[in-house]
């Protein structure tokens, strides 16, 4: 696993998180997605896009969804793709504060475009 800052991959274990910003920072991370995502914070980064692929059934997508709805790194603008098991329940994301903007249905699998709502 592993986030990717404008094409450059940067380890992480436990879960997929791909970072893109309008002005990427040449930054070498070695840490779990959670202290990444503080680090990221602290940098006062602006993501544009964040994909996240964590492993299925663990319950690391409403962790990092929570999360990021407390953080600046992702706003308005930022579209949150998450890949998930068909059978995940995303119906909490509202009252995180996100709005659903696409729900992509595959054979095994989903990915949910979201963004959090405008203040």
């Amino acid at each position: 696993p592993s986030i990717v800052f404008k094409g450059r991959r940067l380890a992480f274990p436990a879960i997929t998180l791909i970072c893109f910003l309008s002005n990427a920072v040449d930054a070498k991370m070695q840490m779990d997605v959670f202290a990444a995502l503080r680090t990221l914070e602290s940098q006062k980064l602006k993501m544009d896009y964040i994909f996240m692929d964590p492993p299925y059934h663990k319950g690391f997508e409403k962790e990092v969804l929570t999360m990021l709805a407390k953080m600046s790194i992702a706003d308005e603008d930022t579209v949150i793709i998450t890949e998930a098991d068909l059978n995940t329940d995303f119906s909490y994301v509202t009252d995180l504060g996100y709005e659903v903007l696409r729900e992509k249905i595959y054979k095994t699998n989903k990915h949910i475009f979201l963004k959090k709502y405008e203040s």
